[in-house]
């Protein structure tokens, strides 16, 4: 047992009758002991398989589509009861069917090849307790429950429920057989809340070409679709020994609940900050709205604010989500705020002199200064040489003192030289 277990929930509670198998005992796969805890959620059966036990595969989690195979004949009583199953599809091979096999689900749809009408039914009465030994009781689909059908007031009259057309027909059956296959017919009942019983069109509005129902009041009660099948003679004996009742499908009706709007703003920046009082005044103001409707988060018309304090700008990035469809509860809306801060000032930069073409810069008049001393040096320099041959030329004596004459000249070359060697060495000075 413990092996097939983990391999049932390997498969996440798909079960797989192998091929060959002809019959499922009676609690084979029954949870009452809770040895299985809900695991089973769905099961496929043999093509072999001719009979389901007694409770084979009551209390589980069953759910969506049950198909029960061509060969089978029999169903037993409680085989199937509370479960989830939403759907199921009947052999034509199947003989007899057994009480509350298919009890306490959320059957709404049921697809007959054979004729449900024409199925052994009353032998399995006895199993049943003191208080359910009823034909209403007994049938195979008794208290198939449907979700809560939610009405919003009016808003112009509270006290009528807002149009809001629901399926009437709550269980459909498909008869594959066509014209030969009985159809079940539909008893509609209303009963409110101080349990007054009394015809569901006495509560609201039928549209039988859509098969539609609109209610037109929202006092709590509950609605019954009964399916029974009436006798050949055409004589309605659903409450008699000699009626058929197929089954019945039940929902609450009830006012919608109020539910509140509400609106928070978080800092999308940093969390442990708290937003400033001028972003926080910006929430919207909190409403309600009914239950079943859908809300829509308020646009802001302020998106940005200017924050002198922190030197900054904080921005709205968005709400957590725009809407909010079939509400169930209490609603709020989340806003996210983020914060930039402002550049810093830089200092004022210099502005960049413009220079003129046609004027020298500083550098260039240095240089330009330098090289005018230079040449001119270089000019005096000549020009005292020249002055030094006019003085030799000047100075040459006249005489023909021939003792003389040979010393005056060498003194004046001497001199001119000296003359000569000075002026060298100061222009080879400005030069460097």
């Amino acid at each position: 047992m413990a092996s097939g277990i983990e391999k049932l929930k390997k498969s996440g509670g798909k079960l797989v009758i192998p091929e060959g198998i002809t019959e499922i005992d009676g609690q084979a796969f029954s949870n009452s002991s809770k040895r299985y805890d809900g695991l089973i959620k769905s099961v496929t059966f043999p093509s072999t398989l001719k009979k389901i036990g007694y409770a084979a595969f009551w209390w589980n989690s069953i759910s969506g589509e049950v198909t029960i195979p061509e060969g089978v004949t029999e169903i037993d009583a409680v085989a199937f009861r509370e479960n989830n199953i939403s759907s199921v599809t009947l052999p034509s091979t199947l003989k007899t069917i057994g009480s509350q096999a298919f009890g306490w689900n959320k059957i709404t749809k049921i697809v007959d090849n054979g004729d449900l009408s024409k199925l052994d039914l009353k032998k399995y009465w006895s199993i049943l307790p003191k208080n359910m030994q009823d034909i209403q009781h007994a049938t195979p689909f008794v208290a198939q429950h449907l979700p809560d059908v939610v009405l919003v007031p009016d808003k112009d009259n509270p006290q009528k429920s807002k149009s809001q057309p629901i399926p009437y027909r709550f269980t459909q059956v498909v008869a594959k057989r066509g014209q030969d296959a009985s159809k079940p017919l539909y008893f509609d009942i209303y009963n409110d809340t101080e349990g007054n019983g009394a015809y569901l069109n006495s509560v609201g509005t039928v549209d039988h070409k859509n098969n539609t129902f609109t209610f037109v009041n929202t006092k709590d009660g509950k609605v019954w679709s009964v399916l029974y099948y009436a006798n050949p003679n055409g004589d309605n004996l659903m409450w008699g020994d000699k009626g058929y009742v197929l089954g019945d499908v039940s929902f609450n009706i009830r006012g919608a609940k109020e539910f509140n709007v509400t609106y928070s703003f978080v800092n999308g920046t940093d969390a442990k900050q708290a937003l400033p009082k001028s972003v926080t005044k910006l929430l919207p103001t909190a409403t309600k709205a009914y239950e079943s409707t859908s809300v829509n988060a308020d646009k802001l018309a302020t998106t940005t604010v200017k924050d002198k304090d922190a030197q900054g700008t904080w921005t709205f990035t968005g709400w957590n989500t725009s809407n909010v469809s079939h509400i169930s509860s209490d609603v709020t809306f989340v806003g996210t705020w983020t914060f930039k801060k402002d550049p810093t000032p830089q200092p004022p930069t210099p502005p960049t002199p413009h220079h003129n073409p046609g004027q020298p810069t500083d550098g260039q008049n240095d240089q330009g200064g330098q090289n005018n001393q230079q040449q001119g040096n270089h000019n005096q320099g000549d020009q005292n040489q020249d002055n030094i041959k006019d003085n030799n030329k000047h100075m040459t004596p006249q005489t023909s003192d021939a003792g003389s004459a040979p010393q005056v000249v060498g003194m004046l070359s001497a001199l001119g030289f000296l003359t000569s060697l000075c002026g060298l060495k100061k222009r080879s000075t400005l030069r460097k």
